[in-house]
């Protein structure tokens, strides 16, 4: 039996913890870590168990829960009438694992860099054009003469404001179904609804890409188009690589292409009739190209004249998504009418060009 020492030690969820998750401030995690800071610090020290787990996880493990129990046997555990309660158990670990399934499925990595966070859901986003009609001579590094003025290039913003839109997705369970379910079929529900979170922003990044965000800056064709429709080849990606860095001065990162190119692309090899000799053979390494580090993404592309497409990019320079500061919002309620549990999860957000030439596209014929 444990102590009434090891009792008080006990992490528990309750409104008060939840609080900060409602209006977006922190996850579950987040607003455990900060509440039983001092009890998770004193726990980890003392159980090297206890090391590599979330808060969340810790609160799991004194509630006895585990993979196999029922979420019924969880609620049934949680009800308590007392000031400091574990209610929202369950909900603080849909959060936390809604939150790692969609950093783990994040294919977004590979497309933008870090969200930038702003205040506002109208913003004029920064650009940077280096290869504009103005800025192409003044880019350029110059030899000047003592006390003369150095090559001015100049940073702008859009011409027209960017406007961040709520995007989310709601689920409703019935109250037999959350009962009865165990805790490793929820977490495969939850992982499908950010495997398909994370493909519809996606599709919403490709077509900012390819059409731009309303300030004149659709993409531009690399300079030519595939010999065959839907198919390219050895030859024509490397042209695609080295066009892309002549024409941009970046290393192109990411090929975005729907599923006839993408099969296309991801089945080059090299030829299996050739072999070695006595000595092994010579290889170049391309620092400016790189093209072994390229990430090959299937998505859905809009199309261009009515031809498929391959997005080739940099992905530090081509896009940033922006996010409404406390926009993240995860709620969960319960319809005492027909007895469903329900849980949404949004945000205000979107996608702007950062540095159009940054883009190029590869037609097919």
């Amino acid at each position: 039996m444990k102590s009434n020492q090891e009792i008080d030690k006990k992490i528990l969820v309750s409104g008060k913890v939840m609080d900060s998750v409602f209006t977006g401030e922190m996850t579950a995690n987040e607003s455990l870590e900060n509440t039983y800071y001092e009890e998770l610090a004193d726990r980890r020290k003392n159980d090297p168990s206890l090391a590599n787990k979330s808060a969340v996880q810790i609160a799991l493990l004194d509630a006895g829960v585990g993979k196999s129990t029922k979420i019924g046997t969880v609620l049934d555990q949680t009800i308590s009438t007392g000031t400091d309660t574990n209610e929202w158990l369950i909900p603080a670990w849909m959060d936390e694992t809604l939150h790692e399934s969609i950093y783990a499925q994040d294919i977004l990595q590979y497309i933008v860099g870090t969200p930038i966070n702003v205040d506002s859901t109208v913003l004029k986003a920064a650009t940077l054009d280096l290869l504009s009609t103005a800025n192409k001579d003044a880019t350029k590094r110059k030899r000047v003469s003592e006390g003369a003025d150095l090559p001015l290039a100049k940073i702008t913003t859009g011409s027209k404001s960017i406007e961040l839109f709520k995007h989310g997705r709601a689920v409703e369970i019935t109250y037999e179904a959350l009962r009865r379910m165990r805790m490793d079929e929820m977490m495969k529900i939850l992982d499908a609804i950010a495997m398909d979170i994370s493909g519809q922003e996606l599709g919403e990044a490709a077509d900012v890409l390819v059409n731009g965000d309303g300030n004149s800056n659709t993409a531009a064709s690399i300079g030519f188009s595939t010999a065959t429709a839907n198919t390219i080849t050895a030859a024509e990606l490397v042209r695609l690589c080295v066009d892309f860095f002549v024409a941009t001065n970046l290393q192109p990162t990411t090929i975005l292409c729907g599923s006839a190119m993408f099969r296309s692309l991801l089945t080059l090899r090299y030829d299996p009739t050739l072999v070695e000799g006595a000595m092994k053979g010579f290889g170049f390494n391309a620092p400016q190209i790189n093209p072994a580090a390229l990430n090959l993404i299937l998505a859905e592309i809009p199309t261009i004249s009515s031809k498929n497409v391959a997005v080739v990019f940099n992905k530090d320079y081509a896009l940033n998504k922006y996010v409404e500061n406390g926009s993240m919002i995860r709620e969960y309620n319960a319809n005492i009418r027909n007895q469903t549990k329900l849980g949404t999860i949004s945000d205000v957000s979107g996608f702007a060009k950062f540095n159009n030439n940054a883009v190029r596209y590869l037609p097919s014929a």
